[in-house]
């Protein structure tokens, strides 16, 4: 798998994480476990529960049953036949006060993008993450198999992804700027069996803040979706990123 230079980068920033516990029970936001939608392997402390929403419509719950396993699932109010959700499961493993590895399964009813409405995406990775809840770095590699178009709107662009797509990875940063404001960063690549040049890699690179008032943080940032290779138009895509949690 070849990755690009740039994210090599983030490696370097592995080094800048502060030093205090994972295990630190006084921390009632949970939210450092994840950084947009890419989780990290820190498992907040066994019976947190944590309510996620995304774009407003995507509703989310997360649920600490142990120290280690964590359980999450969410539904969109989309108004579908057939309306989106996801499920995931994710079970870590410390192994220092600032390092943690974590098996992460995440299964997605897709509801759209494909024309029979049946879409559903498998997506099995692995985490690493070094630091604590106020400056971490994770790095993750997986898979995606499923069933589900990219691109359904156009068939010069389809990528049937389950078929395709052979590896993936990530390199997301947190790092806490002053009280209350944490930087964060997401940055995923995937590299897939099409036999169409352009379609062969996809990047997607998001940056933004979390903001905790509480229990409570908003997370705001910019993402741009692009194909690297793409030759005679750059394909690309820039949105904004809208997210609300709440600990309880």
């Amino acid at each position: 798998m070849t990755i690009p230079r740039c994210f090599f980068f983030f490696i370097a920033l592995l080094f800048s994480s502060e030093g205090f516990s994972q295990k630190d029970t006084s921390v009632t936001n949970a939210s450092y476990t994840s950084y947009f939608f890419q989780p990290s392997a820190l498992t907040p402390p066994k019976g947190t529960f944590v309510y996620n929403n995304h774009y407003i419509l995507v509703n989310g719950i997360q649920y600490s049953v142990t120290n280690r396993l964590l359980l999450a699932g969410g539904l969109s109010l989309i108004p579908l036949k057939r309306p989106p959700f996801y499920l995931r499961a994710q079970y870590s493993l410390p192994l220092s006060e600032k390092l943690a590895i974590a098996a992460s399964v995440t299964y997605s009813q897709l509801g759209y993008g494909r024309r029979d409405n049946k879409g559903y995406l498998f997506f099995p990775q692995l985490l690493l993450t070094h630091g604590n809840p106020n400056s971490h770095l994770t790095l993750g590699v997986g898979t995606v198999r499923g069933k589900y178009l990219l691109g359904d709107f156009d068939t010069n662009w389809t990528i049937n992804l389950p078929d395709q797509v052979k590896s993936t990875a990530s390199v997301s940063y947190s790092r806490k700027i002053v009280r209350g404001f944490h930087f964060i960063t997401q940055n995923q690549y995937a590299e897939t069996n099409s036999a169409k040049k352009n379609f062969s890699q996809i990047i997607l690179f998001t940056a933004g803040g979390r903001v905790e008032l509480g229990r409570s943080s908003i997370k705001l940032g910019l993402a741009k979706f692009f194909y690297p290779k793409a030759e005679r138009v750059r394909l690309s895509i820039t949105y904004a990123y809208v997210g609300y949690s709440l600990t309880f």
